[in-house]
């Protein structure tokens, strides 16, 4: 680019990548790079608006099925790559791709109606820590933090002993990797948010002490969680 040349200048325009050429995913391996990259809003951009050929992404789908979530946002899917990820264990990426327009125009007569399937068990593929996370946010309860009726009712339970009785339950399902309720997924992701801020109701400072889960993997692990959980309800 020559001196005093702009963006866009159409002397240097033909020696400059177009943004497809500069987000191209050549391999499933290259798109797992990007994806293990640590987490910004330039990489959560990138991987939204990447390109790839259809068998790259049948190949990332298929080999990193950890990466399914994050693929589903992708604003470039082909319909054959929608029409894997629809079928995919992961409530959220289903939902995902029924949102999308490709799908839509392909597929008008599979909406997503909300609340059409509230009572149907659903999954998520979460990570060990995240399912962690949530058992020990659901437990923390019955260990050092100090629960209300009223508190109860606000995340989701009838009383203090429904949040002991039914979130043992939940935890012990989360944690064995068994399909739940919508609600049930809810209640656990709030009941979490609160013992874990908390340190007037909930364990607070207690936290890192009582389940051996450090402060700062516990946030990065909250924030994936009500990123995951949150656009799947």
């Amino acid at each position: 680019m020559g001196q005093g040349c702009v963006v866009g200048c159409e002397r240097c325009s033909e020696f400059m990548p177009s943004w497809s050429e500069w987000s191209m995913i050549t391999s499933a391996a290259d798109y797992k790079q990007h994806f293990d990259e640590q987490d910004s809003v330039e990489r959560f951009r990138y991987l939204c608006d990447a390109v790839a050929s259809v068998d790259t992404w049948l190949a990332v789908v298929r080999e990193f099925p950890e990466c399914r979530f994050m693929v589903s946002f992708n604003r470039n899917l082909p319909i054959e790559a929608l029409e894997v990820l629809r079928h995919d264990l992961d409530y959220a990426v289903q939902m995902k791709v029924r949102r999308s327009k490709t799908w839509r125009s392909a597929y008008p007569d599979d909406r997503n109606v909300r609340g059409a399937e509230r009572d149907e068990p659903v999954d998520f593929r979460l990570t060990s820590v995240e399912r962690s996370v949530l058992r020990n946010g659901l437990r923390e309860w019955g260990g050092p933090a100090r629960p209300t009726d009223e508190l109860a009712r606000v995340t989701g339970f009838a009383s203090k002993a429904d949040l002991f009785a039914t979130g043992s339950r939940i935890a012990e399902d989360i944690v064995q990797g068994r399909p739940m309720k919508r609600h049930d997924w809810t209640r656990a992701l709030v009941s979490t948010e609160f013992v874990f801020a908390s340190d007037v109701l909930g364990s607070g400072v207690d936290w890192s002490t009582t389940t051996g889960l450090r402060d700062q993997l516990t946030l990065q692990t909250l924030r994936d969680l009500q990123r995951h959980l949150v656009f799947a309800r």
